[in-house]
């Protein structure tokens, strides 16, 4: 079986966990160009991955994937413009760079993906949601899928629907990782120490997600589930309830959605 080739630009997070999730798959090889050399070093030897400049990467991949800023993105295309052709795949998980903005860029009819992956990708329960460019075919759909399912679950969208994923799922980790912090810091306060406090606010939350996929229940039934009547969790919820903290939430992913929407090209 011949193998493919995967060009990923950008070693960041996201750009890391792609590598990650791609390294132990015996159907695509790994290249890569990143900027920082201590970085791209440290990537280089912890997943066994190829460095190249960045027309070598171009002339040597069926597939590119792009995982710099949103704000690096057009002076990338312009490096990589003349280097890529239609036969290549060109992923972009830039949040807000639209599939229209990447193919009037490349000024050629060649194949757009564009990808939103969020952070627990990095241990594989991540979720990927992607749309396709108007020159990506049935093809394009079936391998991009086999490269993001390495990093957890892929959800296909329309591409109107992709501010409001950044909003929920890619900035998603950072609201819940700031709630579990705030349980954290609280249970420190009333008398547990940091370590147990930590142990106790992560594993509530990993227990209440996994039990939510696993049963399918509604989170509302659980709140209701979980909420005796006249008891602990009633008297912390109507805490909640008073300082509006479901309201505050809708406008929490209402920001990020309008900042996806300003980043859009």
């Amino acid at each position: 079986m011949n193998k493919v080739n995967v060009g990923i630009i950008g070693a960041g997070n996201m750009g890391e966990a792609i590598i990650k999730g791609l390294q132990a798959r015996k159907d695509f090889s790994v290249y890569i160009y990143e900027k920082n050399k201590a970085r791209v070093r440290k990537i280089s030897k912890q997943y066994g991955v190829t460095e190249n400049t960045l027309k070598q990467l171009t002339n040597t991949c069926n597939i590119i994937i792009i995982c710099v800023k949103p704000q690096d993105v057009d002076s990338l295309i312009l490096d990589i413009k003349e280097q890529v052709n239609t036969k290549q795949l060109l992923i972009s998980i830039a949040a807000g760079i639209t599939t229209k903005h990447l193919e009037k860029g490349m000024g050629k009819k060649v194949a757009v993906v564009r990808v939103m992956p969020n952070l627990p990708g990095l241990i594989g329960q991540g979720v990927s949601a992607f749309c396709l460019g108007k020159n990506a075919s049935a093809k394009h759909y079936k391998v991009t899928g086999e490269i993001f399912q390495a990093m957890g679950e892929i959800l296909k969208v329309k591409e109107n629907k992709m501010d409001a994923i950044t909003a929920i799922s890619g900035s998603g980790p950072g609201f819940y990782a700031y709630f579990i912090n705030a349980m954290q810091e609280a249970a420190f306060e009333i008398g547990l120490s940091k370590e147990d406090a930590k142990f106790l606010a992560v594993n509530a939350a990993a227990g209440t997600a996994n039990m939510l996929l696993k049963t399918k229940i509604d989170p509302a039934f659980m709140v209701k589930r979980v909420a005796s009547p006249g008891g602990t969790t009633e008297a912390g919820l109507k805490e909640l309830d008073k300082a509006k903290v479901k309201f505050s939430v809708k406008k929490t992913l209402k920001a990020a959605q309008k900042r996806a929407k300003e980043l859009s090209k």
